[in-house]
């Protein structure tokens, strides 16, 4: 008794609250335990619950409250916590209000044809006002799918072809759901583009996934079985006059309804949209005039489909309100007062420009700190969560990932751990050396530094080489190794993409090296308009060489429609046709090279005459690239000249997929060497062909811009590739099998039952490729890709059906992230067999022709 009296009066002298910590002893203290299945349908929020968790009880002696875990939600856990948020209001909710208005789920089809609507990413959470009035004002009965429940969750596992985002995986569950249903069509547009505010120089690009989640989705449950019930009309909402004409043309001629009658529902549903921004904004302005003094806010940013969905944001509002604080959406911030173009000039996806907002908003704000939401995998995320941390320099924030392993079991305690953090936190000053600095990039360089390339393949000596031909200097970084990999890993979080990662050793390795002058050096890092993460490997880049020190090292990223004056001393246009020509002959090199070596006598020989050759084309390249014609069909003799072994062809395989990796040595395992040990021929895609696709993009751009001058700049770049690209084709006659060369028309055609032309990347390519490439007598196809990229995961989750369309042609998917993987020697080796097997059965082994 004495000393409960003592404890109790130590307690008050020292104001210091009795805690639940039982002591070190308890390690002692006997204890049980036992298990249940939780058979509740309601969990502890009140909404139905199917997940049936087997729930642990420990009874520890002298305790009469037993502990629990094991559970999906907190319903045993935490009961001491509940009613504690009563009076906080939901603005969650209130959005959700306002994103649905007067919809009726329960409304009575009478006979109209039922349009789906999935209940995900942005088709719902951000534009559902704009849908579903369009539809409805055509006459159509509009339903949405079930909610994001356990179940909804194990129908997209059953169902995906490659793994992406969770968002992106519940979309397939989503779309099936409604095909389930007895519903007549499926609506999941592609969306190329978002609307964008006046000046904003980006493409405004969804990312890879959420842009082609279509795609994935008809491939996973099967064109033949539903494709035809999925409408998928692609829609460029950067350009009015587009998509007007779009969407016309895509409903009359499937349904015949009259364009005047669409472009009428166009026009109400740009004003349903309006009216619900409008009306999130007039909310989140008096919740921000009158944010509560005895509650902490919080932002929770991310994009809408992770913070508003409960299925994807593990209950985050209600466990919040539970602690006593007030969640706020993202856009009831005034998003739009704050610029962030000008630091940001490529932050070309909607909602990354909304989430650097609100970032900077919090900032400044006293009243409000922030939540991340986010997902694992997300490739934005993984630079976006660099930029908020800059933002917000100092001021506490958590950062929350989800996949579809997540459980909100234990959430609560890293809730209640941050929320202890902002109670300790002291404003830290931001002087001005401290303030985040993302602008400073350039587009050119002084022309006293060196100029330094990142190694990609061997075309990265054209473009050095014509550089130094206009007399600014440049050499090229060597290709990447382990310790290029290690460092760029050191300073990065490795979410990024691997090229990323490599590079930023590559840069790294060289500025550590003793005796560099940070003021003497450029790194060249182009610019990108997305949709995928290539865009931000410059910006990152800045802000790690600023961390270390390096603040006087320049980083170049000088963009297309700038002709590359800025880096060549005022010689754009010369700079681009020697770099050009040196990009088509070293590219036909290395067709050459790829062509003999699996079949000449003597080990070694075919490399010697190539890397001889590479010698001389740079020489030319350096003196002016005028006499490239003439080197590249001594060269070409050369090759000829190779003894080779006659005999049977050898499976032939196009290496297609991310560029960076798919003939870069280093980086992809060294992926032709070792096919061609197992007995392969291989075909790499001509780098040449980006230049060449990266023009039309600039023509198609011009049309929706209705950029004259640029509809005139690209013809000529075209005209220009095309007339001294068939000089250097001729130059080397026979020497290359150029049957194998597919025009770019012909791949954006072909590319069609995979992905839109529309899409800009690295998958349109490589299928159209592949497509192409059926028709010369090849035998398999592998796809290279770094780990966890986006477009290459695309193409990943939708190789099945075009092998299915091919004759079941054998496919390797091969990712790598820079370690060696025993595994993927072993896939080879069986993909390899299958190869060979396809190759005999359709009669590609006849003996080979070689020229004289």
């Amino acid at each position: 008794m004495r000393e409960e009296n003592l404890k109790e009066n130590n307690l008050k002298e020292t104001n210091v609250k009795e805690t639940k910590f039982k002591g070190f002893d308890i390690a002692k203290t006997s204890f049980t335990i036992d298990k249940f299945t939780c058979k509740s349908k309601i969990d502890d929020d009140g909404n139905p619950c199917s997940n049936f968790c087997e729930i642990q009880r420990i009874r520890i002696d002298g305790d009469s409250k037993p502990l629990y875990y094991g559970g999906r939600c907190e319903k045993y856990e935490v009961k001491e916590r509940k009613g504690k948020g009563k009076g906080i209001p939901d603005l969650f909710q209130e959005r959700m209000e306002l994103l649905l208005g007067d919809f009726d789920e329960e409304e009575e089809k009478n006979g109209r044809i039922t349009i789906g609507i999935p209940r995900g990413l942005t088709i719902f959470y951000q534009y559902f006002p704009y849908w579903r009035t369009f539809l409805q004002e055509l006459g159509f009965h509009v339903v949405i799918s079930s909610t994001s429940d356990r179940p909804l969750v194990t129908k997209s596992l059953g169902i995906v072809t490659a793994e992406t985002c969770f968002p992106v995986e519940l979309m397939h569950g989503h779309v099936k759901d409604l095909l389930d249903k007895d519903i007549d069509y499926v609506f999941t547009p592609f969306v190329v583009n978002q609307e964008s505010k006046e000046g904003d120089p980006t493409n405004n690009t969804n990312c890879p996934w959420v842009q082609t989640y279509p795609f994935m989705v008809r491939g996973a449950v099967g064109a033949k079985n539903y494709g035809d019930r999925m409408l998928i009309p692609t829609l460029h909402f950067r350009y009015s006059d587009t998509l007007k004409k779009e969407l016309a043309t895509f409903m009359k001629k499937k349904f015949g309804i009259s364009k005047s009658k669409i472009h009428k529902a166009i026009q109400l549903a740009n004003n349903a949209q309006m009216d619900f921004v409008k009306a999130v904004v007039e909310k989140g302005r008096a919740v921000l005039d009158n944010l509560p003094k005895d509650k902490v806010a919080l932002v929770i940013i991310g994009r809408p489909y992770n913070t508003n969905d409960p299925g994807l944001n593990l209950n985050i509002v209600k466990k919040l309100m539970n602690l006593n604080v007030l969640p706020i959406p993202i856009d009831y911030l005034p998003l739009h007062e704050e610029d962030i173009n000008q630091d940001y000039t490529m932050m070309y996806w909607p909602n990354g420009q909304k989430i650097l907002s609100a970032s900077r908003i919090v900032a400044k704000n006293k009243g409000l700190h922030l939540v991340y939401m986010g997902n694992f995998r997300c490739g934005p995320d993984s630079f976006l969560s660099h930029y908020v941390s800059e933002e917000l320099k100092g001021k506490p924030y958590l950062q929350i990932e989800v996949d579809e392993h997540s459980a909100d079991a234990g959430m609560i305690t890293r809730y209640e751990a941050f929320l202890d953090s902002l109670k300790g936190y002291k404003k830290v000053h931001r002087t001005e050396q401290e303030k985040f600095r993302p602008g400073a990039m350039r587009s050119s360089t002084d022309t006293k530094r060196v100029l330094y390339i990142p190694y990609m393949n061997d075309n990265a000596h054209s473009l050095a080489a014509a550089i130094r031909s206009t007399g600014m200097e440049s050499e090229v970084l060597p290709m990447q190794n382990n310790e290029d990999i290690e460092l760029g890993r050191k300073y990065t979080s490795s979410r990024e993409c691997f090229p990323m990662t490599a590079t930023t050793g590559n840069f790294l390795r060289k500025l550590m090296e003793p005796g560099v002058d940070p003021k003497k050096i450029s790194f060249f890092m182009p610019d990108h308009n997305g949709p995928c993460r290539f865009g931000q490997y410059n910006k990152f880049q800045r802000i790690i060489f600023d961390r270390l020190g390096f603040n006087e090292a320049e980083i170049i990223s000088p963009a297309n429609d700038g002709a590359y004056e800025d880096i060549s001393d005022g010689q754009g246009k010369k700079l681009r046709f020697r770099a050009w020509k040196g990009f088509v002959a070293i590219d036909l090199l290395r067709k050459m090279q790829q062509e003999r070596r699996p079949y000449e006598v003597n080990k070694g020989d075919t490399n010697k005459v190539y890397d001889q050759a590479l010698k001389d084309v740079i020489t030319s390249i350096e003196q002016g690239a005028d006499d490239l014609p003439d080197v590249l069909e001594r060269l070409a003799e050369n090759f000829k000249n190779i003894n080779v072994v006659d005999g049977p062809r050898k499976p032939v395989i196009p290496i297609i997929g991310e560029i960076f990796m798919r003939d870069n040595t280093f980086c992809n395992g060294s992926i032709v060497e070792k096919l061609e040990a197992l007995g392969a021929e291989t075909i790499i895609a001509p780098f040449a062909e980006w230049i060449t696709y990266s023009s039309y993009r600039y023509w198609r751009d011009s049309m929706w811009k209705k950029d004259i001058k640029g509809l005139f700049k690209s013809k000529v770049q075209e005209y220009s590739q095309k007339f001294s690209a068939h000089k250097l084709h001729q130059a080397v006659g026979n020497a290359v099998e150029f049957q194998r060369d597919i025009p770019l028309k012909d791949m954006l055609e072909k590319c069609d039952p995979y992905i839109h032309k529309d899409y800009d990347g690295d998958p349109a390519l490589a299928f159209g490729a592949a497509a192409g490439l059926m028709d010369t007598e090849i035998s398999g196809i592998v796809n290279v890709l770094p780990f966890a990229c986006m477009p290459g995961t695309f193409i990943q989750s939708v190789s099945h059906v075009f092998r299915k369309d091919h004759n079941n042609i054998p496919w390797e998917d091969i990712a790598f992230d820079g370690q060696d993987n025993m595994s993927t020697d072993t896939r080879l080796q069986a993909f390899m067999h299958q190869a060979k097997q396809y190759s005999k059965d359709n009669g590609f082994d006849k003996p080979r022709d070689w020229p004289v």
